[in-house]
């Protein structure tokens, strides 16, 4: 009982520690924020700043995690995978993480502090993971007939996103020009499967004509356009 006493504190004090914020860049005008909350909540956010006044952000993942060990294994709410860190208090080393993200040291962020009653944006996104299941069920149920489909490239009007099917039945999904995913694809009728290699999980997209409905990785990325490229 005395034991089982002192790992419940031990765990609790570390999360109280954890509450914080790491980061990393890809370039002068692209980076990376992992916030770590009070009660084991997370959220990791890629940022691009256009100007001055103008930025853009993706939210890559978010939910639950679990430290033990000397790991911290995050459960992404949104499309169910998880990615685990090795953690130092002063930096985070990915085990297992998205592509763009497995080779990036995220260090701690001494001039940002993450406050007690702060809370992640993620907590107003109640009801979207099951809005989905229900935009892909009443999908399928109205797509009797299979649509035009070849393997291009695929983009967002603002060319933020962009995906690459190969006709080799590769792909590569790259945000802010930075490749996030890749892994190999398929077909289920008019659902495109993406099955990413690095985080054992299948993302997934509707197929309509020459374009793309996501629900891709995150979201963000939730009923977003994507066009093939003529």
């Amino acid at each position: 009982m005395l034991l089982f006493v002192f790992l419940m504190f031990n765990v609790n004090m570390v999360r109280s520690q954890l509450c914080t914020q790491y980061d990393c860049s890809y370039s002068k005008d692209v980076d990376c924020y992992f916030t770590l909350y009070k009660n084991g909540l997370y959220e990791i956010v890629l940022y691009k700043d256009y100007t001055e006044d103008l930025s853009s952000n993706t939210t890559l993942a978010y939910g639950k995690y679990v430290y033990q060990n000397g790991k911290i294994t995050c459960y992404d709410q949104y499309s169910g995978f998880q990615m685990v860190y090795s953690y130092n208090p002063k930096y985070l080393q990915p085990e297992k993480a998205f592509f763009g993200l497995k080779n990036k040291k995220l260090l701690l962020d001494q001039y940002h502090t993450v406050m007690p009653n702060d809370k992640p944006d993620f907590l107003d996104y109640k009801g979207i993971s099951e809005s989905l299941r229900q935009i892909k069920s009443e999908f399928k149920k109205s797509q009797k007939i299979l649509n035009d489909f070849k393997p291009a490239i695929y983009d967002d009007s603002f060319g933020e996103r962009i995906l690459i099917l190969q006709p080799d039945h590769r792909y590569r999904m790259l945000i802010y020009n930075i490749i996030m995913s890749n892994g190999t694809w398929s077909l289920q009728g008019n659902e495109l499967v993406l099955y990413d290699e690095d985080l054992k999980c299948k993302f997934y997209a509707f197929i309509k004509k020459d374009k793309l409905i996501c629900g891709l990785f995150s979201i963000n990325d939730r009923n977003i356009l994507m066009v093939r490229r003529k």
